[in-house]
C-alpha cells in the first residue's frame, strides 16, 4: 500500500505477509521522504485480519413428502466478522445448481418444497458474513421418498338419507 502524505513530500509504504488465511498478518512500515526511506519501527506490527467465515456442515436433513428440510450448526466465523446469513443451494445429481435461498442470521435450517418424489439432490451451504460469502461446505446426498398411498378414511362426513316400506 503506498500512500502520499502533503503532496507526494512523504510515502508510507507497508509490506505484508499472510501467515495463513484469515489468522494473522506480519507489516513492517516504511516512511519514504525526501531524505531517504526509514523505517517506522525496528519491529514488525502484528495484528488481526479477518475473512470469510468457515463453510458450516450440512448433518442433518429430513425428507417429507415432496420436500427436504436442512440442518447445520453455526460455522465458525471471526469476531470481527460474524455470521449474517446463510446461502444455500439444491443441485441437481449431475452437479447443475437449481435452486438457491438466502436465510438469515439465526436461520440454521432451510426447508426446499415441490420436489419430484423417488429423486436424487445434492444440497450444500456457504455462510456469509460483512467480509463475504466464505465457501461452501460439504455434499450431502438425499433421494426423496415415494409417494405415500392414501390410507383408509378416518371420518365419513355426508348426509344419510334412510328410506324403508310400510
Amino acid at each position: 500500500m503506498y500512500s502520499s502524505i502533503a503532496g507526494g513530500i512523504a510515502t508510507l509504504m507497508t509490506t505484508a505477509t499472510k501467515e495463513q488465511n484469515g489468522t494473522r498478518v506480519y507489516c513492517k512500515f516504511l516512511l519514504s521522504t525526501s531524505e531517504g526511506v526509514q523505517q517506522i519501527n525496528s519491529s514488525k506490527a502484528l495484528f488481526s485480519v479477518y475473512g470469510e467465515p468457515l463453510p458450516p456442515h450440512l448433518i442433518n436433513f429430513r425428507t417429507r413428502y415432496n420436500s427436504v428440510r436442512l440442518s447445520w450448526p453455526l460455522p465458525w466465523s471471526f469476531v470481527e466478522a460474524p455470521v449474517t446469513g446463510y446461502q444455500v443451494q439444491m443441485l441437481s445429481n449431475g452437479l447443475e445448481v437449481l435452486r438457491t435461498a438466502d436465510t438469515g442470521v439465526d436461520q440454521m435450517m432451510y426447508t426446499f418444497d415441490g420436489l419430484d418424489f423417488q429423486t436424487i439432490y445434492i444440497f450444500r451451504a456457504a455462510a456469509i458474513n460483512a467480509v463475504g460469502q466464505g465457501e461452501w461446505g460439504n455434499l450431502v446426498n438425499v433421494t426423496t421418498p415415494e409417494p405415500e398411498a392414501p390410507g383408509p378414511p378416518t371420518a365419513f362426513t355426508g348426509v344419510v338419507t334412510i328410506s324403508g316400506g310400510t
